[in-house]
């Protein structure tokens, strides 16, 4: 017995805590500690940018307040959609043609012949007309005493009106047998509308008491135009905007997918790229002059901030339109809590007459399918 109680005496001097010892038992799962979003989360210089559009970083309810930013700012991209067209401007007018030398600057007797009116030389555009002309007349004409017109059936162009001899060039004068010639000219009013194609334009000069004269022009353009497209591609789905000038889904590629904002965590910059225009060809005689962004509007935007490109967000022109198509890559970034909606626009030249995009309806008799 002595020696049982000595051992034990033993075992707990080596050994104190040992019979106090407690074998482990399972117990419930510590809860992970949350931490609200706040300062120690988001990236350098996104306070200052959430701050500066009235916006606590520190907020618990951050997400949901850039939501609603979101909503807000829905429709400050601009218009939707929209074509606009500008009748191109009116080339400087030619010089006329070179009058016979030796004339006289008056008729001192009647001319030999019968009465005739006789095209000698004479040009045609869409909008200015020049020639040089015969005239055996009793009566001394000027030349707004000859009339003209303009026809070209398939367009149902019919344009009329008077020549003048006024420019920097000689008008009038006679020669020995006393036949008049006029250097004449007339910057055409009414617009010669032609199409995608040049047309075959048929002249008739006629003056009181004398035959008609004829001409045929072969080939002659019409009148040309600008046209701007504008399309708004909004942060929200669907992106692509309704319009007039029948781009629909089929006709663009968006990257990513679902609205483009960043509204929580993760709090990273997005990227990608869409390709707007696919299968749309350029009407005949169009061709795509300048393409651009000209904005680019975020949830963390001021109002009036539309500027295409900053640190925060951005829109580029990476591919332009080519060989008679209009598709257009566009790349694209909007960093933390940022939105991205951007405008793009394509201005086009071309005839009038003609619709600028085969996915347009018909623009008239005129247009070149």
């Amino acid at each position: 017995m002595r020696k049982r109680v000595f051992g034990f005496l033993i075992a707990v001097a080596a050994f104190p805590g040992a019979m106090f010892a407690i074998s482990p038992r399972p117990g419930p799962t510590p809860t992970p500690l949350k931490l609200k979003t706040g300062l120690a989360k988001l990236p350098e210089g996104l306070t200052s940018r959430l701050k500066g559009a009235g916006l606590d970083p520190l907020d618990p309810n951050l997400a949901q307040k850039l939501k609603l930013k979101l909503a807000e700012a829905r429709g400050r991209g601009g218009k939707k959609a929209g074509i606009s067209t500008q009748p191109s401007g009116r080339p400087a007018g030619g010089r006329g043609f070179t009058l016979p030398s030796g004339l006289a600057k008056g008729r001192t007797s009647p001319p030999s012949g019968p009465p005739s009116l006789t095209i000698d030389q004479f040009s045609l555009d869409a909008w200015y007309m020049a020639g040089l002309l015969k005239v055996r007349s009793a009566k001394y004409l000027n030349p707004s005493d000859i009339s003209y017109r303009l026809q070209e059936p398939t367009c149902g162009v019919d344009v009329t009106g008077t020549l003048e001899g006024k420019g920097s060039f000689v008008c009038c004068g006679v020669d020995a047998d006393g036949t008049e010639w006029m250097n004449v000219e007339d910057f055409i009013s009414n617009a010669l509308v032609f199409g995608g194609k040049p047309r075959s334009v048929t002249m008739t000069l006629t003056a009181n008491g004398l035959p008609a004269a004829t001409k045929v022009f072969p080939s002659v353009w019409g009148r040309g135009q600008s046209v701007t497209i504008t399309m708004t591609i909004d942060a929200q789905p669907p992106h692509l905007p309704a319009n007039d000038f029948g781009i629909g889904a089929a006709n663009a590629k968006f990257g990513g997918s679902g609205p483009r904002a960043s509204t929580g965590e993760p709090w990273a910059p997005t990227s990608g790229e869409d390709t707007i225009g696919l299968g749309v060809n350029l009407g005949a005689g169009y061709q795509v002059t300048e393409t651009k962004i000209t904005s680019v509007v975020s949830q963390l935007d001021p109002p009036g901030a539309n500027v295409p490109e900053n640190a925060y967000r951005y829109a580029r022109i990476k591919t332009k339109p080519d060989g008679g198509r209009l598709q257009t890559v566009v790349e694209w970034m909007y960093g933390p809590a940022e939105s991205l909606t951007y405008t793009i626009e394509w201005k086009l030249s071309g005839p009038m007459g003609q619709r600028p995009l085969s996915t347009m309806p018909s623009a008239g008799p005129c247009d070149v399918n």
